[in-house]
């Protein structure tokens, strides 16, 4: 990060701000062993060496940064080094732990005086539970992390506030970090360090506290191949992390997809994201994908089909496909939107275009739908509904009546789900109704200038 300075005789200074990493370039100069980050990368490779390996990788002085070309590839692959790697050290800067403590698995958060917790799933917030009354909706109606990752993001709360805990290595920041995540997963033996170097632990030793933490399915810690949990579920795992630059939250995901996109620092956090998962329905065909729910900050009324932020798979954890392909609908992306298949039930002014998927909750096992509103004028084009206030998103729908004594009216199509409204599109008013609204609106405004001018002509006589 480049920063002006304000000198004292008036001239300005270009100042490198430095976080105190050791960049590749840092290496060549002898003045670098006196940052904060060269302590740690002389600790990890003390520790390699030490566990008989010759070489390590480190990712702040392996990289060269100022190549994007490399920086492109080393992200792009980071997932399938960390497969490969014979070991991986986690580097916990913000824990201090005694050398003689060392967790094991009956110590993790998983556990209780002995005693297993069960696994927790987080809140199903948007859903509908249970066998309801169908409702009528109305449309008004950073940076890569590796084996020394610093912890360095804040803002972090675990997916259940683990009772009891009898050691503070699950409250680090390391687990709130993006980049981190592929480092839980990929490898086949993580070794976690304290900030003072001394060993913690293993990740086979603590699995079942890690998944208790972070909502990372423990299966896949283990090792079992990630195209056996849904695409939700996988992004579910990202819903609370940050990174540092806005882009890399899409980025650090590319491997748990086995997707590649070009990198393109500048472009934000939303259009990232979307790029990542347009690369991801052309790899896998998982309509879980679009089983995400707007966070609370999001304030439109209609969305498309792709989710702004990994926040969004938030409550989808518990969101897995069909095992009959037969339920599973093709999508086809457009320029103006998604086309897809789907079963659409119309009652009344509620359409609701069924995904090729189900939620499982403590109680109930349902399937998921998305409730859209019809584009006037435009055939089997519509939009989709946002706020669950006026049209809940997704439904379980265990014996609903719909499904149960409806099964004419719901027909399988294909429909173009629009990325975003129309800028003439406002509360499912047509386009000649919108523009006599504005003309009205113009004719008043003209009405009450010509008032005040006439009041000013009296005036002056």
């Amino acid at each position: 990060m480049r920063l002006l300075r304000l000198l004292s005789d008036g001239t300005l200074e270009i100042t490198e701000w430095q976080a105190g990493e050791v960049t590749l370039q840092d290496l060549a100069n002898p003045k670098s062993s006196t940052k904060p980050g060269y302590a740690k990368i002389t600790a990890c490779c003390l520790q390699a060496a030490k566990d008989g390996y010759e070489y390590t990788w480190i990712d702040t002085c392996c990289i060269d940064k100022t190549s994007s070309a490399e920086l492109s590839e080393s992200i792009n692959s980071m997932f399938k080094w960390y497969q490969q790697a014979g070991i991986c050290y986690a580097y916990l800067s913000d824990i201090s732990i005694a050398p003689e403590t060392h967790l094991t698995e009956c110590e993790s958060p998983a556990w209780v005086n002995g005693t297993p917790l069960s696994q927790p799933v987080a809140p199903m917030s948007g859903y509908w539970s249970g066998s309801i009354s169908l409702p009528s909706c109305c449309p008004e109606s950073s940076r890569p992390a590796s084996p020394v990752g610093d912890g360095s993001n804040e803002g972090f709360e675990p997916f259940s506030a683990a009772p009891n805990l009898t050691s503070a290595i699950f409250e680090s920041q390391y687990f709130s970090r993006g980049w981190t995540l592929q480092e839980l997963i990929a490898p086949k033996e993580v070794v976690f360090y304290s900030g003072d170097w001394q060993k913690i632990s293993t990740k086979k030793e603590l699995i079942d506290g890690l998944s208790y933490t972070t909502g990372i399915d423990a299966a896949a810690l283990r090792g079992e191949p990630l195209a056996s949990f849904s695409v939700a579920n996988r992004m579910s795992w990202a819903s609370r992390r940050q990174t540092t630059r806005e882009e890399d939250m899409a980025y650090c995901l590319l491997g748990l997809f086995d997707v590649n996109i070009p990198l393109l620092y500048g472009e934000g956090r939303v259009k990232a994201f979307i790029r990542l998962q347009e690369e991801i329905m052309k790899a896998i065909n998982d309509p879980t994908l679009f089983a995400s729910h707007p966070d609370g900050n999001h304030q439109s009324q209609y969305i498309g089909l792709l989710a702004e932020s990994p926040t969004w798979f938030e409550s989808s954890r518990t969101t897995e496909i069909y095992e009959d392909t037969s339920r599973q609908y093709p999508a086809r992306l457009t320029n103006i939107g998604i086309s897809i298949q789907l079963p659409i039930f119309e009652w009344g002014d509620t359409t609701i275009g069924w995904l090729g998927c189900q939620i499982e909750t403590n109680k109930h096992r349902g399937s998921a739908g998305i409730f859209l509103a019809k584009v006037e004028g435009h055939e089997n084009t519509y939009l989709r509904c946002s706020r669950p206030e006026k049209c809940p998103w997704l439904t379980v729908v265990e014996n609903l009546h719909v499904h149960r004594h409806n099964e004419d009216k719901i027909k399988t199509r294909e429909i173009l789900i629009l990325h975003k409204a129309p800028l003439w599109y406002k509360n499912n008013e047509s386009l000649l109704e919108l523009c006599i609204g504005l003309a009205c609106d113009m004719f008043r405004s003209l009405l009450f200038l010509v008032g005040v001018s006439a009041i000013a002509m009296a005036t002056k006589i």
